[in-house]
């Protein structure tokens, strides 16, 4: 996802949380941000599955751990990781990329 997307998705977060009251109380907008985040979901999660078919397509070794885990994570397995690792944190998507000797963040997420 480009952060064009998640830029958008961020705003819309923001949004439905400042106007709960009328999505509660007004069924054709509660309906409406239902499938909007429904659909959110769904890309999201084609999203994740394609990136895990092009890194597995690539030969990559992705390493898994929660956002809070990412630097503890990252200082142990910087002593084994060859380039081209991933290191991905699975509840945000967020990836950082072992380039050079040390991880850079991969793109977006």
């Amino acid at each position: 996802m480009d952060s064009t997307y998640s830029d958008a998705v961020g705003l819309w977060q923001r949004w439905t949380a400042e106007h709960t009251g009328e999505l509660l109380t007004d069924a054709m907008a509660h309906a409406t941000a239902h499938v909007a985040n429904e659909t959110i979901r769904e890309c999201v999660s084609e999203v994740a599955r394609l990136r895990a078919e092009l890194d597995r397509y690539q030969g990559r070794t992705v390493h898994h751990c929660t956002e809070a885990q990412m630097s503890s994570a990252a200082a142990q397995l910087a002593l084994d990781a060859a380039t081209g690792d991933i290191l991905r944190a699975t509840d945000t998507g967020r990836e950082w990329i072992f380039q050079a000797g040390s991880w850079a963040e991969r793109g977006v997420h």
